[in-house]
């Protein structure tokens, strides 16, 4: 059975870290960046969301964080419910 807090810290966790390397690479490349941003998320033009801020990265960043941290709760919860019914 899943720890729903464990799991779910460590999901938030980790998309932190792969949001902060996505704002990193928007920095450094961001031509690349928007080319890939929008195979995946079928953009049109995002040319006035590739300005980073530190306030924009910090408030993105919280933001993955959050969602993460909800998702994985819910899919442990979710998982765990599976595991009991399979008993």
């Amino acid at each position: 059975m899943l720890q729903k807090n464990k799991f779910a810290f460590a999901v938030a966790d980790v998309m932190a870290a792969v949001g902060a390397l996505c704002a990193g690479l928007v920095a450094i490349a961001p031509e690349l960046a928007a080319k890939l941003a929008g195979s995946i998320m079928h953009l049109v033009n995002i040319d006035p969301a590739m300005k980073i801020t530190w306030g924009g990265f910090f408030l993105g960043l919280v933001q993955v964080w959050v969602y993460s941290f909800i998702l994985a709760y819910v899919f442990a919860w979710i998982h765990n419910k599976y595991s009991e019914q399979a008993r």
